[in-house]
């Protein structure tokens, strides 16, 4: 037992901004879930979010990656590697911090968003890059292992 707890303890500390942005994503969707009026009753700041898409659309994109993405790193730290799927989970959550980082700028009232959501892009983008390189050591290892060579002399 004390093997397991160990294997998950580190998958989750190698993969914590991982799961921070993922559990971040989720959070946003139950405030934009429960808080029905939240875009009407402040519509000046999150007018620029509905220039893309209504706070149910918004609940339901970070309701569903957020939710993916943890479900992809509970796979990838708990049964099975899977950098590949981390990789495509981070490029998605950069789409939609990207599109929150041009809302609050588009809204014309600079609030504290554009302090937040462009460093969480940011943030995402290092993990884009990081698990891409994960996916191709992973790659790599599997054709060397196909091939009966040892991975570990390259």
């Amino acid at each position: 037992m004390n093997v397991i707890w160990a294997h998950i303890h580190e998958s989750i500390k190698a993969r914590a901004s991982e799961f921070t942005l993922g559990l971040i994503l989720l959070a946003m969707s139950a405030v934009l879930a429960f808080n029905t009026t939240l875009f009407a009753d402040q519509a000046a700041i999150y007018r620029g979010f509905m220039r893309y898409l209504d706070q149910p659309s918004w609940a339901l994109l970070c309701a569903v990656v957020g939710g993916v993405r943890l479900v992809v790193l509970g796979i990838n730290g708990f049964w099975h590697r899977s950098p590949l799927l981390r990789a495509i989970c981070a490029y998605l959550s950069c789409v939609v911090w990207f599109l929150l980082s041009s809302g609050v700028y588009a809204s014309g009232t600079y609030g504290l968003g554009l302090a937040i959501y462009p460093v969480l892009l940011l943030s995402d983008s290092y993990n884009v890059l990081r698990t891409t390189g994960d996916a191709r050591e992973a790659d790599r290892r599997r054709r060397h292992r196909l091939d009966g060579r040892d991975t570990r002399a390259h």
